[in-house]
């Protein structure tokens, strides 16, 4: 009797011992499907929605204690704050594309009280297509001594010839003169730009200066292309 005691008290024990281990071990765990979005290609000004499915395959419940983004320019949120084991839920953010072009990278961070993943990094990239592209994406003139004149061409191409065109091209910088936008002879879409820089010896130095070029698209933010180079004082 006393023996069977004896063993009815010891399994008990292990039981009490499994149960507790597994209640130390018990945790919530974050699992996203991808933490790289990739948009594709966008227009300028396009509002882009990012979405990154995630799913929490621990035993218990996930919070997500935090989304925090690369820039002001990401609104990132998480669909709910918390979740159940084996539910699942998204992270979703929209990007503002105004201003950029090219190809763009944004980071999102997600804190969560999963013990093993606490901070998570996402990133969504893809290309920006603004509504012109000018080639060169700089003018750099170099070194000019005074009395002397650079000149260059630059092309301006349309993503889309039949709706958006040049209608002016600007610049504060009084060294340099911009030639009125004409249709290019032979590349359809495109448009010309003639660019004058001249040592007028008023200016001296390293320059960095910007030319906008402008569309007929009313929402179209415009077109930088940067100048660069020095102009020598002898």
């Amino acid at each position: 009797m006393r023996m069977h005691r004896y063993s009815g008290l010891v399994a008990a024990f292990a039981v009490v011992v499994a149960l507790s281990a597994s209640m130390a071990s018990a945790a919530p765990k974050i699992a996203f499907s991808n933490t790289k979005y990739d948009w594709g290609k966008e227009p300028q000004g396009a509002k882009v929605n990012l979405v990154w499915d995630f799913k929490n395959t621990g035993d218990q419940t996930l919070t997500i204690n935090n989304v925090r983004t690369s820039c002001g320019c990401t609104n990132a949120q998480a669909s709910t704050k918390t979740i159940a084991p084996g539910k699942s839920a998204k992270i979703t953010a929209v990007f503002n594309s105004a201003g950029y072009r090219g190809k763009v990278m944004k980071s999102i961070t997600v804190e969560t009280n999963d013990p093993q993943n606490g901070t998570v990094s996402l990133t969504a990239a893809g290309l920006i297509q603004p509504p012109l592209d000018v080639f060169p994406q700089r003018v750099n003139f170099g070194t000019l001594k005074p009395g002397k004149t650079f000149q260059q061409t630059i092309i301006v191409k349309s993503s889309n010839p039949a709706k958006i065109w040049v209608t002016s091209a600007e610049t504060q910088a009084n060294f340099i003169t911009l030639g009125k936008p004409v249709k290019h002879g032979s590349e359809k879409g495109a448009w010309e730009i003639k660019v004058t820089v001249k040592n007028n010896g008023t200016n001296s130095g390293r320059v960095y200066e910007s030319i906008l070029i402008r569309s007929n698209e009313a929402n179209g933010a415009p077109v930088v292309q940067t100048v660069t180079g020095t102009l020598a004082s002898s």
